[in-house]
């Protein structure tokens, strides 16, 4: 994603909190609900385009949104939230809300400021129950500040599968677009199924014909617009997050997703699934002790994955059992345009059940992995450096440039990983040691990137107190290490001043130290070859001091 589109979503998400204060928990209310009314009908109420309906707080056992379409406005979107209080749904009934046949609405939990998430999905119990469905083409919705839990499938399902209407298909590619449909600041937990399920699966597989004596098979719609960030979900039973379909203007960011796919169904297990036809941005986002990939990958190509934490993917699932074999990030093959490429940059995967990145997808072309932290792959005694970043078949094209790998999750100067915090302390020999990437300019907590003179590896760029100090001493004119990364002759180039005695120390990413030389520059020049040829691959940190100050840096050995 480029700088620019970066800013439009932040502009985005500015405008729509000020919207949100504006409008939400402020006493507008066009329409109010009495808690024992479950029907909201627009074909028998008198709602106009910017309308807020007020939920009064309250129980009820189900909300059906259906017949609402205000013009097609988009810029005045029909706004459904509570009032009052919290709204509380638990059913045994097949959904708590379910919105249909409507366009362009907002269903908002913000409308107490006392509630975060001011409608509460407590249980959804019949099996194939969703907390909250958008269906019956049903497209341009936004939904926000809901807790959804316990329920018999999904918490969001939003798709309308082909139907059968007077003997004609509906729903098909051909005749219905889902657009913008907007999900973010929701709590999602406990869900049978998917946490989130957007779009349809069977993009290329398409539906037997619905139509009784037809015969044929229709292909589903396609979705345009998708935004899914700031969510939390935890414990879903099968994948986290599932957007398919999404062919366009797709984003997925600064999600958290906590142990994914408790089921443990192997066909359903991921954090985060971009499916087939899917062209979505992955970013931002925290995926921690799922039990299946952290992100796959079938997407139909030039996406970008970058700036995602992933901790110890898989490693819940069948402990004990060689065989079974869960990734970091997973790129496969369901569709993939002609000449797409994908992009993998500053992603921080740390003890993935077996390989870091495994890329399976052939047909994508002239791929990038820049400044990604992988760290004590599962499979790294079975198959080696492999383990880190696998491609099969090995002819893959992977421009791979200033990675971080080692069997060792403290070698990357992490605050606490104990403690699932993977901030950079000030020792990190990731800092200021990746590849300066254009596209975008922040980390993973949204904080400027790069930050004290270099861009960061992984998914962290250090603002702490300190980095960036070590300016270039005053008796130094002009220096230069190079090549970075280096094969096998490393040189330092440094022209100084005045006479000085140097003290030149090189370690690996462990600390260990690996080459240390003292001597006085003579001539106010200082000139070394070193043969590197024989270090492993990695990082190294290098420390060159003066009799006044002293220079700090990093290298990588290919």
């Amino acid at each position: 994603m480029g700088t620019s589109k970066k800013r439009k979503l932040i502009y985005f998400s500015v405008l729509s909190l000020l919207l949100s204060i504006s409008l939400d928990g402020f006493g507008q209310c066009d329409h109010i609900i009495d808690s024992d009314t479950d029907t909201i009908d627009g074909n028998k109420m008198n709602i106009q385009a910017g309308d807020v309906i007020c939920l009064e707080a309250g129980a009820k056992p189900y909300l059906l949104i259906k017949n609402i379409d205000p013009n097609d406005n988009f810029n005045q979107p029909v706004t459904i939230q509570n009032h009052n209080g919290q709204l509380i749904i638990d059913t045994d009934h097949v959904f708590g809300i379910s919105i249909r046949h409507s366009n362009n609405i907002i269903l908002s939990g913000k409308g107490d400021s006392d509630y975060y998430y001011g409608i509460h999905i407590r249980r959804v119990e019949p099996e194939g129950g969703s907390g909250v469905g958008i269906s019956q083409l049903s497209s341009k919705v936004e939904v926000k500040g809901l807790e959804i839990a316990n329920t018999g499938f999904a918490g969001i399902l939003a798709k309308t599968d082909p139907f059968c209407k007077d003997g004609n298909v509906m729903a098909t590619r051909d005749q219905f677009t889902q657009y913008d449909i907007i999900i973010h600041d929701n709590y999602i937990h406990d869900t049978e199924g998917e946490g989130m399920y957007i779009g349809s699966s069977k993009y290329l597989q398409g539906f037997p014909n619905p139509c009784p004596g037809q015969s044929g098979t229709v292909m589903p719609h396609v979705n345009v617009g998708v935004k899914v960030y700031n969510n939390r979900v935890e414990r879903s039973g099968w994948d986290a997050l599932q957007v398919s379909s999404a062919v366009s203007d797709c984003d997925i960011h600064d999600n958290y997703i906590y142990r994914d796919s408790e089921a443990g169904l192997s066909a359903q297990m991921s954090g985060i699934l971009i499916g087939g036809g899917s062209k979505c941005d992955c970013y931002n986002n925290k995926i921690l002790e799922g039990k299946g990939d952290a992100i796959e990958m079938l997407g139909a190509g030039n996406q970008r994955i970058y700036n995602n934490l992933i901790v110890e993917p898989g490693q819940r699932f069948n402990p004990g059992d060689p065989n079974t074999f869960k990734h970091g990030i997973f790129v496969g093959h369901i569709f993939t345009e002609t000449n797409a490429s994908l992009y993998l940059y500053n992603n921080t995967i740390v003890k993935p059940r077996a390989d870091g990145i495994k890329f399976q997808n052939e047909h994508l072309k002239n791929n990038k992995a820049y400044n990604n932290v992988i760290l004590d792959p599962g499979s790294y005694e079975a198959v080696g450096d492999r383990a880190y970043i696998n491609l099969e078949p090995q002819t893959i094209e992977l421009d791979r440039q200033n990675n971080f790998l080692n069997t060792n999750v403290y070698s990357a100067g992490f605050d606490s990983p104990a403690n699932n915090d993977y901030d950079l302390n000030l020792n990190s020999p990731l800092i200021n040691s990746g590849r300066a990437i254009a596209e975008f300019n922040y980390d993973i907590e949204n904080r400027s990137r790069p930050h004290g003179g270099g861009w960061d590896i992984g998914a962290y760029e250090c603002h702490k107190p300190g980095v960036g100090i070590d300016e270039t001493p005053e008796m130094v004119r002009n220096y230069n290490v190079y090549p970075n990364p280096v094969e096998d002759i490393l040189s330092l180039d440094i022209h100084l001043k005045k006479k000085s005695f140097v003290i030149l120390t090189i370690r690996n990413s462990l600390g260990q130290l690996i080459f240390e030389t003292k001597s006085i520059a003579s001539e106010m020049e200082y000139f070394r070859r070193i043969n590197t040829a024989s270090w492993s691959s990695g990082m190294y940190t290098y420390t060159i001091r003066f009799n006044e100050g002293q220079i700090r840096g990093k290298l990588i050995k290919k």
